[in-house]
């Protein structure tokens, strides 16, 4: 071969060389950061589903990383692992400040039930305080219709009289209306998912209630867990008295 040809050739062999790049590959880390992104958007309603974008965050980390190391810009996939970084953030940061809003809500409305329910009693209302203790669907109206419907049910009436002869809302009656109803604390709050329900929220609260018994001042702790439903059938929110307890009572 000639020199002039050599020359050449070196020449076009050379630049094809230059020419010639490796394909780049797909970071399949950033994909997967992606999905788990746009998923995460089920965590702003179901508490559950934190998890997603808990993961997704970790997954896009990782990916972002590993593109860091890919010092020659072998593999694609910067734009997705930081969209679905972002995604998981917001997303994840949306649901926790959306479900400690509607924590914060429910704890005050529940607080506000149970004041009224307890001041019902020491007013004598037994049987409005009664009603409030079933199930939305179970109660009646007036309380006219009330007392029709206990002369007439034998099982409802004795499910009433257990409720009228407990010892604790014997002594919150003797307490009288003038007593005071004072919430001193939150236990502990639930929520879960009805077939027939909907959502139903369980709160625990804790009240003191004080007043004068025969003629010495007396305190009484009363622990209240309350249960709120929204059913299909019913527009609104509904509240009742699941259990109600002495805790402790102190006396002058």
């Amino acid at each position: 071969m000639h020199a002039e040809d050599r020359a050449e050739h070196s020449i076009f062999s050379s630049t094809a060389e230059e020419d010639w790049e490796e394909p780049r590959s797909i970071c399949w880390l950033a994909v997967a950061a992606l999905v788990l992104g746009v998923l995460s958007f089920g965590a702003v309603f179901i508490p559950l589903m934190w998890l997603l974008p808990v993961a997704g965050s970790t997954v896009a980390l990782a990916a972002l990383f590993s593109l860091m190391r890919d010092t020659e810009r072998r593999q694609l996939g910067r734009g997705p692992a930081w969209i679905g970084l972002v995604l998981c953030l917001i997303f994840l940061t949306w649901g926790v400040s959306h479900q400690l809003a509607r924590q914060y809500l429910v704890a005050r409305q529940s607080q506000v039930f149970g004041e009224r329910w307890l001041q019902m009693i020491l007013a004598g209302q037994v049987q409005e305080a009664y009603q409030l203790r079933l199930h939305p669907s179970e109660r009646r109206g007036s309380a006219a219709e009330v007392a029709s419907f206990l002369a007439r049910d034998e099982e409802s009436r004795f499910a009433f009289e257990q409720f009228a002869r407990e010892d604790l809302l014997v002594d919150l009656l003797e307490l009288g209306p003038q007593a005071t109803v004072q919430p001193v604390g939150t236990e502990g709050f639930e929520s879960h998912r009805s077939r027939f329900e909907g959502r139903v929220d369980t709160i625990a609260l804790r009240y003191r209630v004080q007043g004068d018994r025969d003629g010495s001042p007396e305190s009484l702790v009363v622990r209240l867990v309350l249960s709120r439903s929204r059913e299909r059938e019913l527009p609104e929110a509904s509240w009742r008295v699941v259990q109600f307890e002495r805790e402790s009572v102190t006396r002058a």
